[in-house]
């Protein structure tokens, strides 16, 4: 049993939804759930409820005698997509449920909506997300939506331990913790070292690997934090610890009141639970918020948003792991300040960056617990189901929709490659969510406008017809605008951005065959009418002596030429006057307010579009430009080109930067190629030429394909008898891969001339009518 919650001693208390998990009892169904109130966080238990589904009333006599004898069928009707009556029908269990529905499909019969978790179910029904109000009544507890503004208690925790190897558990050398009430660090010596910088900080020396563990949890209840953080926290940290505990027969008891922790496995990965505590990757939370980085190595990232990385300087000759090896072995202090370091670098960017603050706002949008990754198809449902519940209808289960029709994807233009100058941005603002909003685009607009008279709904395409009144998701994607206008107003990013990730995620998961919604008529409404958009939107420009270059998705670039002196104000102008022209457009089309919204979203003063390599067609999705601030300050911009792909050299790199800005500020392009070349085939650039990329899998895994990374890998491990882990560096020597081991073997200088230089060269210098051969060739004959 639980122990007795805080709650009980109040009629009622208000806080956060940290955690939700359903058990099957002797005595029926129970739902706990975990609320956080900012000092602790208390189990609320629901007895006496039942999991629910729903089945046609056509197979219920076929059904009823093969229902265990403690469900129920309520009285309550409902319809499916197509319009066939079905009824709920109530199971004391979620195993139990489980069970009898995998019967009733070996049947032939189709069950709708069996895979929502009790405990999920109940919430979203209540239309709670994340705030809650819970009353204790004579009946029990009752849960109801509430407003919270809380500050979450949370802990960063980072392990040091032995080199790994995989299917081995290492030996643990110390466990460091870091937040805002504990700086601590446990170790496997006898004695903790004296050191300056350990001010503030309180060291444990536990003797050996199993005493730092046992410590640990000893300690740990007392920290009561809602929130653990870390880096790769699962899938190694607490995947060791929790290893190791089984190994020496400890209760890995991380949960709340003692309680053990649990794991899961689905597709490969690893999933783990604790009771009353959510466990927040550093690396998934940055995803979630749209972040993206050349390399998610806690270094890499840190270095990129606090300026400042790890604590560590390697010898030369020795790796990471045998620097963490020699430091625990000689009971160097060094190990213990590297591991708070990395503790702390994680609850640094984890503030930096708003994390917890982002991932709360996501939680009141969309039901997600904190440490949910991706699950656009779960917001959907969470946020969707209840309302479409309230007009008597229930969802289609996944993989029901039997069109076949195929939708396109975002309009993306035919270029116009060259060189130019005074080139506007204009965008739609949300262009798929405003096209939803403005064309009732829904599941359920859907199935009631395909029933309807044709003067009562909005063509769509493939067939498609929505009703013009009482849609569901452009309801709610009128609510979500205005908060997301509120938030901005406020200057709440993460909320702003917990919302805008939300809107634009309503095409993707409707769109898809594994949303339940799926339907090709839905997502074609969306995307073609998308492609009609642009293209009459080009047309309005080009109607009025502007040239249209390039359009992608939701944007297009507008090349101006000399037309006006202030190309912001004119920006702004074209902005007006096409959104005008949609609102008279869709009014006078389809008798619809439109909520398109053009707006002016930049000026690059120089523009280059290039052509695909070895063609005279335009590229897309490829473009460089030079956009100048209001401040006087200028902004190299490269979208996939070279100089923002990881896949090329810091010469590259370097390189198209250099050659860009020279041409966007018509200087000689000649003195940057030869310099280049000349430093290159001098030996001075040798620092640059290191190759990245990422090992998928083992090298053994390798056997039909041998790239470049995977014969560095083999040639690293042979050198160090080590097999190397994640990032793979290498040169291109005259004998082949260069790894960091090699020692002064030749470089193979033209590679980098004929595979680094000369496309990124030919590129620019294709517009002017030259060539890097032409050009470097006097500076060639020099070397």
């Amino acid at each position: 049993m639980l122990d007795a919650v805080p709650i009980l001693q109040h009629s009622s208390q208000t806080g956060l939804v940290l955690m939700r998990e359903h058990e099957d009892r002797a005595d029926g169904l129970c739902l706990r759930f975990w609320v956080a109130n900012g000092e602790t966080a208390y189990p609320v238990e629901i007895t006496g409820t039942d999991s629910v589904c729903f089945v046609r009333q056509t197979d219920l006599p076929q059904l009823k005698e093969r229902l265990p004898p403690d469900c129920r069928v309520g009285d309550e009707p409902f319809k499916t997509a197509l319009g066939e009556p079905v009824l709920p029908v109530y199971t004391p269990g979620w195993e139990m449920q489980r069970r009898w529905v995998r019967k009733a499909e070996r049947l032939g019969i189709s069950v709708e909506e069996d895979d929502i978790p009790p405990a999920e179910r109940y919430l979203m029904e209540r239309f709670i997300t994340a705030g809650v109000s819970v009353e204790i009544t004579d009946k029990g507890p009752r849960l109801r939506p509430a407003d919270i503004d809380l500050t979450l208690r949370w802990v960063s925790l980072d392990i040091e331990t032995s080199p790994f190897v995989p299917g081995e558990l290492p030996e643990l050398y110390s466990i460091a913790l870091s937040g805002p009430m504990v700086r601590r660090v446990y170790v496997a010596w006898q004695q903790a070292p004296k050191d300056d910088r350990f001010d503030g900080v309180e060291i444990v020396a536990c003797g050996d690997g199993p005493g730092v563990l046992r410590q640990f949890l000893a300690d740990w209840e007392a920290l009561d934090v809602d929130v653990i953080l870390g880096w790769r926290v699962v899938g190694f940290d607490l995947f060791v610890l929790s290893g190791l505990a089984d190994q020496w027969g400890m209760a890995f008891t991380l949960g709340r009141q003692r309680r053990l922790v649990s794991w899961r496995k689905r597709q490969d990965k690893d999933y783990l639970t604790v009771p009353g505590r959510m466990v927040v990757d550093g690396v998934e939370a940055l995803r979630s918020a749209g972040h993206q980085f050349d390399s998610f190595a806690l270094d890499a990232v840190a270095n990129r948003i606090l300026g400042s990385g790890k604590a560590m300087v390697q010898a030369e000759d020795e790796s990471k792991t045998d620097t963490i090896d020699r430091w625990f072995q000689t009971q160097d202090p060094d190990l213990l300040w590297y591991n708070l370091t990395d503790a702390d670098l994680v609850g640094e960017i984890v503030q930096q960056e708003k994390l917890l603050e982002f991932l709360l706002a996501r939680a009141r949008m969309t039901g997600h617990t904190l440490d949910r990754v991706g699950g656009s198809a779960a917001a959907f449902n969470y946020v969707y189901l209840p309302r479409l519940h309230r007009k008597g209808y229930v969802a289609p289960h996944v993989g029901s929709q039997t069109l076949t029709m195929a939708s396109p994807g975002g309009y993306v233009m035919d270029s116009l490659p060259g060189l130019y100058r005074n080139v506007l941005v204009l965008d739609f603002k949300s262009l798929y969510p405003s096209i939803m909003r403005t064309f009732q685009i829904d599941p359920w607009a859907l199935w009631e406008g395909l029933q309807a008279p044709e003067e009562d709904s909005i063509p769509g395409y493939l067939g498609g017809r929505f009703l013009r009144q009482g849609a569901i998701l452009p309801t709610l994607l009128d609510q979500l605008w205005q908060a997301r206008d509120a938030a901005k107003a406020e200057h709440n990013a993460p909320l702003s951005h917990a919302i805008k990730i939300l809107m634009n995620s309503f095409y993707g998961v409707l769109g898809s065959d594994l949303c339940r919604f799926f339907d090709p008529r839905l997502a074609s409404s969306i995307t073609r009418r998308g492609h009609d958009i642009m293209i009459r939107t080009k047309a309005w420009f080009e109607a009025r002596g502007l040239t249209v270059i390039y359009g992608d998705t939701d944007s297009q670039f507008v090349w101006v030429r000399d037309s006006a002196t202030d190309l912001e104000a004119l920006g702004a102008e074209l902005a007006a006057g096409l959104n005008a022209f949609w609102r008279g457009e869709i009014a006078r089309e389809f008798g619809i307010e439109s909520h398109l919204e053009l707006q002016y979203e930049t000026c690059y003063r120089r523009f280059h579009m290039p052509t695909i390599r070895g063609t005279e067609q335009g590229s897309k999705k490829r473009y460089a430009g030079l956009v100048v601030q209001k401040d006087g300050s200028e902004q190299l911009v490269f979208r996939g080109m070279e100089a923002v792909r990881s896949d090329w050299t810091p010469l590259a790199q370097r390189f198209q930067h250099d050659l860009y800005n020279a041409l966007f500020h018509d200087h000689p392009l000649q003195p940057v190629l030869q310099r280049t070349v000349r430093q290159l085939f001098a030996g001075e650039l040798d620092d640059q030429l290191w190759y990245r990329k990422r090992l998928r899998r083992p090298v053994s895994g390798y056997a039909k394909s041998n790239p470049p990374h995977v014969q560095a890998a083999r040639r690293h491990e042979l050198l160090t008898g080590k097999p190397p882990q994640g990032w793979v560096r290498y040169r291109q020597g005259l004998q082949g891969v260069l790894v960091p081991a090699d020692r002064d073997q030749p470089i193979n200088y033209q590679h980098y001339f004929d595979k680094q230089l000369a496309p990124i060269a030919d590129a620019v210098l294709h517009v002017l009518g030259q060539d890097f051969q032409t050009l470097a060739g006097p500076q060639m004959t020099l070397l």
